[in-house]
């Protein structure tokens, strides 16, 4: 059984963000939520540069941390663990690499 309150809890703690950083927020609240369900066990996040990947796993990495949730994580694969799920990070180059998988894919751009 799936606990709501919980996973509706990021949702209402969004924080007022500045211009332009409130689509990622969203972003880093979706990839949660699936998470969360334990339905999905592979997300990837892609955006537009490596070094926005890398920045994005950061802010991701923190985000998680104020949202005071229990994961791991391997900076060398830039992947995130949230209980059974597995959240990659790349970049639009790295996007080949995922032809023919079945993970969920949540894009970033800018």
């Amino acid at each position: 059984m799936k606990d709501l309150k919980r996973l509706h809890k990021v949702h209402y703690d969004y924080p007022h963000n500045s211009r332009r950083q409130g689509k990622t927020y969203y972003c880093f609240d979706q990839l949660l939520r699936v998470a969360q369900t334990g339905e999905i066990k592979e997300q990837v996040y892609i955006t537009n540069t490596q070094s926005a990947t890398v920045n994005g796993f950061k802010s991701f990495l923190r985000f998680l941390d104020d949202a005071e949730e229990s994961f791991t994580y391997s900076l060398e694969n830039l992947t995130v663990s949230l209980g059974e799920c597995k959240i990659k990070f790349v970049s639009l180059a790295g996007k080949e690499r995922l032809k023919g998988s079945r993970s969920t894919v949540v894009e970033d751009y800018f």
